[in-house]
């Protein structure tokens, strides 16, 4: 368990690891959208439990909604993340790592800052112990004992990059320290009140619903599939699902979309009229509480995406686009109790993996199975360090 694993660990009080990815105007925040950044700091609380250090969350980086500027400004984590919640977590399960966000000077407290070598997130990620060898081996190239280190003399561990860093797989922690972890660091509480308050709908509730995670904004490669593909294959889906009512415990009557363009939300509603399905998104479910709505319209680009999650979480059915991280993201979720299962038995068969990279026997197909299913595509693959 992750309290047993904070239990084994020798702690450095004065030791904190500062993880960015060089970006933000002075190059030391994370970025990468709200999920990649995610990743990136929830890889670096398991990093700095591994060396026995605290942890500086500096800045994340938001994005223009036409999403052509990916380091537009800089912002304390908590617009995104639970940053108190993750406190009192770790306050109770790993008491001795302490976290600390927004903190991005450690000039001001006198701190002796070494360095480790950048890491692009294409290299090969730390499991064990070779990231306290990394630690221990700078540590000694700049002349710092570890029993000289005290919160009086800190000392700043600064890495570049985090992103995948961790492999839970070669680490044995696919099903216990990732799965804890991944519930210690929750989304802004307000983004999620709102976001319950969308999936919480009426019009979700008559029958069962299927929800779809439509890739389709200005920065989606094509190469991994094109709306209309994307379309297409998320209408078959529903139509399977549709044809096997008689498995299903409430007929699927609604379907939520998820996108963050609404003229090909508009598109797939097309699609799907002939099936005489009731097609929603959040604007449409919001239409109706005008006080609500404008708040959502008034949300950076990645909050938006946190108003979105609960209902695809809670949705009968699902499917999206794997190799988007926020359709990865609630395929965990949804499958988190047994995701081996889930990944082993319904998305990986026929596949190879080499390095990060997964190749199909089929690219752009739907997989999965009855509940939860996702577009594959032959690319970077990232489960076994994520979320």
């Amino acid at each position: 368990t992750l309290a047993h694993l904070c239990h084994q660990t020798n702690w450095t009080e004065g030791l904190w690891l500062y993880c960015h990815s060089g970006c933000g105007p002075e190059k030391a925040s994370i970025c990468g959208g709200l999920n990649n950044a995610r990743n990136r700091v929830q890889t670096c609380l398991r990093l700095a439990i591994s060396i026995g250090a605290g942890v500086v969350v500096p800045h994340v980086t938001a994005r223009l909604q036409k999403l052509n500027n990916v380091d537009a400004s800089i912002a304390c984590p908590d617009i995104w993340y639970d940053m108190a919640r993750l406190d009192d977590q770790m306050a109770s399960l790993c008491p001795r790592l302490r976290v600390r966000s927004c903190v991005t000077d450690p000039t001001a407290e006198n701190a002796t800052v070494v360095p480790l070598p950048p890491r692009d997130y294409k290299g090969p990620p730390h499991f064990g112990s070779t990231f306290l060898d990394l630690v221990d081996s700078h540590l000694a190239k700049a002349g710092v004992e570890r029993a000289n280190v005290t919160a009086d003399k800190p000392v700043w561990l600064t890495y570049n990059d985090a992103h995948a860093a961790w492999s839970y797989r070669a680490a044995g922690e696919l099903a216990t320290i990732r799965k804890a972890l991944f519930r210690t660091l929750a989304y802004n509480r307000t983004l999620v009140d709102i976001g319950n308050a969308v999936a919480d709908s009426s019009q979700l509730r008559d029958g069962g619903y299927f929800a779809v995670h439509l890739r389709a904004e200005y920065d989606w490669p094509t190469k991994w599939g094109t709306p209309d593909a994307q379309m297409r294959l998320h209408k078959e889906a529903i139509e399977r699902t549709i044809a096997d009512a008689g498995n299903n415990k409430k007929p699927v009557k609604t379907v939520y979309v998820s996108s963050g363009q609404r003229e090909v939300v508009e598109a797939f509603r097309d699609m799907l009229a002939p099936l005489n399905l009731t097609v929603l998104d959040k604007w449409e479910l919001l239409k109706d509480r005008p006080d609500q709505l404008a708040v959502v319209e008034g949300l950076q680009w990645d909050q938006q995406g946190v108003v979105e999650y609960s209902a695809m979480v809670r949705a009968d059915f699902w499917s999206g686009m794997l190799v988007s991280t926020m359709s990865s993201m609630v395929a965990y979720h949804r499958v988190m109790d047994d995701p081996e299962e889930f990944f082993g038995t319904y998305i990986y068969p026929n596949s190879l993996k080499w390095g990060l990279w997964r190749t199909y026997n089929e690219s752009v197909v739907l997989r999965g199975n009855r509940h939860t299913m996702g577009i594959v595509v032959s690319s970077e693959e990232l489960m076994d360090a994520f979320p």
